[in-house]
């Protein structure tokens, strides 16, 4: 059967779920489109795109199918060791009158949420300082969430401790103590259409990891817009291994600890030209036009004024110190090709090309840490770029972190996909 057969179910994921079909590899939509055809009976495309367009329950199965979770208690770890850092650091104010509101979202089957639950007990918050929310946008997900019974799929690593401090035995299983499933509440909804997300106060820690690697441009932006404005001022957010973009770098700094892959959320943000995401501002918040006077008076927030920005050299000058930058680290000149590249970013920070040279000449170098942070800020600057995205992706193999390379391979190749179909 022609790809073309499969476009219709292609466009009803992207436009519903912001998905771009060729994140998920090869053939990926049309064995799930196949698979339900055969369980159902269909024989056409056409005659199952109309059944999953007209039916909530269909579309539903076929995410399920398309869209397979893979998740673990206390994935990744570090995220986990960051975030108990975090509620250590700041233990007095979550002690105090302050709840600690955190948000997992998309939460496939609980593992995330639960791991987060766990976490802030560990680090001896009592139940009444903290709110775990999660949501998914797959009702069959949050009812096995909500039941946390788990085989052993869900414990990867050396004995993980805390199965026998947080689980009780169950035949073939682990079923989640109560006092652990109390603390997060599950609700159904989709992060990129907003206005299926239930009133909520701002959240100080938000995961959205490994989803908008999986999404189209237009609905990442939406998605980033959402969270702007879930997250308050100076909160975390937990993102995937390459996730970061330049729009989510526009309002977000990185924050310094390895392998936690956290963005912070600046104090002063704005997302101009975003779509809007429709969240509505919190009880009681100040309009965004104000701010609160220590005499209790009110008024509007004073401009600041505009700080010059340093004028970068002309773009033909830059372009050329490049080239010679690349004619001297192809001929083994790294110190002297190093300096020039440092001497671009000075005057032209935003320059992903400088960044990707300056990553190869780190890897010949040796120095694979030095060219994984180029390599990751020249993918910030330019999303597109494969290239980047590509010697990421042997770096991250290299040094044995294969469920990245496969992540960064699929990105790529997402990305070569929509220039082919734009020409």
């Amino acid at each position: 059967m022609s790809v073309d057969a499969y476009q219709p179910v292609e466009q009803m994921l992207h436009d519903r779920i912001g998905l771009e079909p060729a994140a998920l590899g090869p053939k990926a939509i049309e064995c799930a489109v196949a698979e339900r055809m055969r369980l159902l009976g269909i024989n056409t495309t056409a005659s199952y795109a109309e059944l999953a367009a007209a039916s909530g329950r269909e579309f539903a199965a076929l995410i399920e199918l398309v869209v397979v979770p893979e998740t673990w208690f206390f994935r990744d770890r570090e995220p986990f060791v960051f975030l108990a850092d975090f509620i250590r650091s700041e233990r007095q104010r979550f002690r105090a009158q302050d709840t600690l509101r955190i948000l997992s979202a998309p939460c496939a089957t609980g593992e995330e949420p639960y791991s987060i639950a766990m976490t802030c007990l560990d680090c001896g918050l009592d139940r009444g300082r903290f709110i775990v929310d999660a949501m998914d946008i797959n009702e069959k997900f949050l009812t096995k969430a909500r039941a946390a019974v788990y085989g052993r799929n869900s414990f990867r690593g050396n004995g993980p401790a805390f199965r026998g401090q947080y689980f009780n035995p169950e035949e073939q299983a682990y079923a989640l103590k109560p006092e652990v499933r109390a603390c997060v509440r599950f609700f159904k909804a989709n992060i990129i259409d907003a206005g299926s997300l239930p009133p909520c106060a701002p959240y100080d820690i938000v995961f959205c990891r490994n989803l908008l690697i999986y999404l189209h441009d237009q609905a990442r932006l939406k998605i980033i817009a959402v969270i702007d404005r879930l997250l308050a001022p100076g909160g975390l957010l937990f993102i995937g291994h390459v996730e970061a973009t330049p729009p989510l770098m526009q309002i977000f700094e990185n924050v310094n600890h390895q392998g936690a892959f956290a963005l912070r959320k600046k104090k002063q943000t704005s997302c101009p030209g975003w779509p809007d995401g429709g969240i509505t501002a919190a009880p009681n918040a100040p309009p965004e036009n104000e701010i609160v006077r220590p005499s209790g008076q009110s008024g509007p927030a004073p401009e600041p004024a505009p700080t010059p920005l340093p004028r970068p050299p002309p773009a033909s000058v830059i372009s050329e110190n490049i080239e010679r930058a690349n004619r001297l680290a192809d001929g083994g000149f790294l110190k002297e090709a190093e300096e020039i590249c440092k001497e671009i970013l000075k005057n032209d920070a935003p320059n992903a090309r400088a960044h990707f040279l300056l990553g190869l000449i780190r890897e010949a170098q040796e120095n694979n840490r030095g060219a994984e942070e180029c390599f990751h800020r020249a993918i910030y600057l330019d999303a597109g770029f494969t290239e980047a995205i590509l010697h990421l992706a042997a770096l991250k193999e290299k040094n044995g972190d294969n469920s990245a390379a496969v992540l960064l391979r699929r990105r790529a190749a997402a990305i070569n996909a929509r220039n082919v179909r734009k020409k």
